[in-house]
């Protein structure tokens, strides 16, 4: 599913190039109106196509007015979208070792 994401996403910027649109203004894509993708991987990606096409578009803006779409959300959303998605919290590594211990009786 990460794949066909990132396939849409670099089929509309480049047919937006071709057409001669040098500003692509988006929603977030894959995130709302029922889409629940992680949004932090598709800022991400959208960034590394952004990077890609560099020099093809002069800028891609992403907006939005949905509700779900604020505050820290968004911030987030801007975050990676800009500078790359942080890095997954894996939390303690030993925690699902001791569960799965406690799980066998162990």
């Amino acid at each position: 599913e990460k794949a066909v994401v990132a396939d849409r996403l670099r089929l509309a910027m480049v047919v937006a190039a071709s057409r001669g649109i040098q500003v692509l203004a988006m929603a977030p894509p894959g995130c709302g109106d029922g889409c629940h993708h992680p949004y932090l991987e598709v800022a991400d990606q959208l960034r590394k196509l952004t990077q890609d096409l560099d020099g093809h578009l002069d800028a891609v803006v992403v907006a939005s007015d949905d509700p779900a779409h604020t505050g820290d959300w968004f911030m987030r959303f801007g975050s990676s979208f800009c500078y790359g998605r942080p890095p997954l919290d894996m939390g303690d590594p030993t925690r699902g070792l001791l569960l799965a211990a406690r799980l066998a009786g162990e």
